[in-house]
């Protein structure tokens, strides 16, 4: 996934191990004052290393981050929600092999680097 600067300056402030956080979105509802940023975890790692030490760390930096863009009183409420998603690489490249031999079993061998038509 590519990182955009906001995941940047976050993972400027993370130990590298620390640093598993891809940005997915993020919402303003101007009439409560609330900005919510979501990110995405892959969900092997999501539950034992996404602790709440790290939790707590990631709010502080996004709140920090955050702060320093806005006007004093524009924002009642800073949150910070995290995602488990299962779309790293090797995934995706598995459920598309599995995908491609349960439909389409003519392009397998091409698909699958086989040659068997040497």
């Amino acid at each position: 996934m590519l990182e955009n600067e906001f995941i940047l300056k976050l993972n400027e402030k993370l130990e590298s191990s620390e640093r598993i956080f891809y940005f997915k979105s993020i919402s303003i509802n101007e009439k409560l004052g609330i900005i919510e940023i979501n990110f995405l975890i892959n969900y092997q790692i999501y539950n034992e290393v996404l602790t709440n030490e790290l939790k707590n760390k990631v709010e502080k930096i996004v709140k920090e981050l955050i702060s320093n863009c806005l006007i004093p009183g524009d924002i009642a409420e800073i949150k910070v929600v995290y995602s488990k998603t299962n779309s790293d690489t090797k995934n995706i490249i598995n459920k598309i092999i599995v995908y491609m031999q349960e439909n389409h079993k003519n392009i397998q061998p091409f698909f699958l680097g086989e040659d068997k038509y040497k």
